[in-house]
């Protein structure tokens, strides 16, 4: 029989893997949640931001929380359930019914393989989404001149009328994208539309690039191009930014149409790049790693010490996500490929497990 089929015995280690992983990430989502409300409740009487606001707020921006530490807690809670296993003896008669423990290692890693495909879903779908409605309400709530809706960022200008398509943070320089700018006379009769392809806040002004103009005058409308020209505009660059989604939060698809606007545009890509490929990897580092730490449980079959084998193993474990951020933080300065960065942990952890249960199979 082929060592993926699914047995009986795979049903009850992924009932306590998966029941320790739902604690594991409520537990961290939780705190999460609630040092986020802490932050949030600083904010409350800013505009219209009152507490239910701050709670609705944070509420939208679960699903991006349970996608971020979903990594952690898979790895943490595999451990603890195996762990549970181990303890209550069943991993001994696993073992003395003649499964391997690279059986019960793919066993584990299939189940967390199952999780992650869900959360991986969830963070391509629901999490983003979750997060520019959350940031669409805290900028209306808080600004009464700002708005976020399904067609980009809407303000208020004095007698202008400001739409950006979207909003960008670009190596720390904020930019709106595809901008309209409608003017109104004091009598409410609209002046003239311009429209930019970009609006960029550099050294404490806006700068309106590859612009198109059109005045409404009596009997004719006045149109004129320019490839560049200054803005004198009171919007408020930090309420502007809070428009803006930053690519981590992103899901991939958005991230590759981004990485497309900004190449055409000969701008800088790496920011985008980074959060495309560390989306795309993060899943199957996660597993490699559930894969090559399990060993840390079987410790407990032949000897005592169990709790000292999982603290070890959890500590390595974060210790690992740490170091591979560190990794792709390097390759982001220095300009190294950033698929070999991210694929690279995954590969030695397969490595090192694989090699692990050769041995001691």
């Amino acid at each position: 029989m082929s060592v993926f089929a699914v047995k009986r015995v795979d049903w009850l280690i992924a009932g306590s893997i998966a029941g320790s992983i739902g604690a594991v990430l409520a537990v961290l989502v939780g705190f999460d949640v609630l040092q986020a409300l802490y932050e949030e409740f600083q904010d409350i009487g800013d505009g219209d931001y009152t507490a239910l606001s701050a709670i609705v707020h944070v509420a939208y921006t679960v699903p991006r929380r349970i996608h971020t530490l979903f990594g952690i807690a898979a790895v943490v809670g595999t451990l603890l359930g195996l762990g549970m296993l181990a303890g209550q003896g069943e991993l001994t008669a696993l073992r003395a019914a003649g499964l391997s423990k690279r059986r019960i290692a793919l066993s584990a890693t299939g189940t967390v393989a199952a999780l992650a495909l869900v959360v991986f879903v969830m963070g391509e779908t629901v999490a983003p989404e979750g997060e520019r409605w959350a940031q669409t309400m805290a900028v209306q709530a808080k600004n009464r001149d700002y708005a976020v809706s399904g067609i980009g960022l809407w303000a208020r200008d004095g007698e202008t009328v400001v739409n950006a398509k979207s909003v960008l943070v670009i190596e720390g320089k904020l930019q709106m994208r595809d901008v309209r700018l409608f003017r109104f006379e004091p009598d409410g009769r609209l002046a003239g539309i311009t429209r930019a392809e970009r609006a960029m806040y550099d050294q404490g002004a806006w700068r309106l690039e590859k612009v198109r103009s059109f005045g409404l005058e009596s009997t004719r409308i006045a149109a004129g191009l320019a490839d560049e020209e200054s803005w004198s505009s009171t919007l408020d660059p930090e309420v502007v930014s809070q428009g803006a989604i930053r690519p981590h939060y992103q899901g991939m698809w958005a991230l590759w149409e981004q990485y497309r606007y900004l190449s055409a545009n000969q701008l800088n890509t790496q920011a985008v790049r980074s959060a495309f490929w560390a989306r795309g990897f993060t899943p199957v580092t996660t597993l490699a790693l559930v894969f090559a730490i399990t060993p840390f449980a079987f410790g407990a079959l032949r000897s005592g010490g169990f709790g000292k084998r999982l603290f070890l193993g959890i500590v390595i474990a974060v210790s690992f996500f740490f170091l591979q951020r560190s990794l792709i933080n390097v390759a982001d300065v220095y300009g190294y490929s950033l698929p070999l960065i991210n694929a690279l942990p995954a590969v030695l952890l397969l490595a090192i497990g694989s090699w692990y249960y050769h041995r001691h199979a």
